[in-house]
């Protein structure tokens, strides 16, 4: 990375780590991390297109739903192989999993 894009993950980083699109993480298995990662890799993928490695607030919210996406298909995995069960609108470990865990 150069040093504007040095610049800008670091401050995108901090206004994730800071809460800032916390009112987006809805979901099992979407975090700060995820979103983090994913944007660093959209800098690197600008970088080498020799852009500008400036996201703008738009390719943000992409991102983020792209964060989104990523753990609504890992969510379903982990309830279709019964290691996770939603209980009205929340989730929780299911018994099998505890069992997996515990041993």
């Amino acid at each position: 990375m150069n040093e504007q894009a040095k610049v800008f993950f670091s401050k995108i980083s901090e206004k994730i780590n800071e809460g800032f699109y916390d009112e987006f993480i809805t979901i099992p298995f979407m975090s700060r991390q995820l979103i983090i990662k994913l944007i660093k890799f959209n800098i690197n993928k600008k970088l080498d297109m020799n852009s500008t490695p400036i996201l703008s607030e738009q390719e943000i919210k992409n991102i983020i739903n792209d964060a989104k996406e990523t753990a609504l298909v890992t969510t379903q995995i982990f309830i279709n192989i019964g290691l996770i069960e939603k209980v009205n609108d929340n989730y929780k470990v299911s018994n099998i999993c505890k069992k997996i865990l515990n041993t």
